[in-house]
């Protein structure tokens, strides 16, 4: 199979008049992925081996995704998006203890702590601060003041395909 097929190669150029990005080369048709598939504009069906995990164990267009009571819910949390948990509200506390419900049985009794971002890059970006607070904390505990903060970094060592 060639790829881009003619209907994502125009979706692909339009796009390239707007962003420098490099996409895979097809375009996704949302509403006709079901399960591991995703369908392209282009009429394909492909299995999806790396997208599948975390947020979407579920998969693509799941039945229960559309029950007229989570779409209800689903709207509101979207359409006014808080700064979960600084400003907390029910839905958030309720997706938290879903989290630990769900943890696996060997965490059972322990502290499990949860943090939920958008993306990876929050996510690391994140992580670099929770690090600066645990070092910071420890240099207070042993008497001496934290300094400077300085980080240790890899040119593409992250994301990468």
């Amino acid at each position: 199979m060639s790829y881009p097929k003619p209907q994502s190669q125009a979706m692909l150029a339009e796009l390239s008049r707007y962003v420098i990005a490099e996409p895979k080369p097809f375009v996704v048709d949302l509403a006709n992925c079901r399960g591991v598939w995703l369908a392209t504009v282009d009429g394909d069906r492909i299995m999806d081996w790396c997208g599948l995990y975390g947020a979407r164990l579920i998969g693509y267009n799941h039945p229960r995704l559309y029950e007229p009571d989570y779409v209800s819910r689903l709207a509101l949390a979207a359409n006014n998006k808080m700064a979960n948990p600084d400003f907390l509200t029910a839905e958030c506390l309720a997706y938290y203890q879903l989290l630990h419900q769900l943890a696996p049985e060997c965490m059972a009794g322990q502290p499990v702590e949860v943090y939920v971002v958008n993306s990876g890059a929050e996510a690391v970006e994140n992580m670099l601060k929770y690090f600066i607070n645990l070092h910071q904390q420890r240099m207070q505990e042993l008497g001496r003041t934290p300094r400077s903060k300085r980080f240790i970094y890899f040119d593409q060592a992250f994301h990468l395909f």
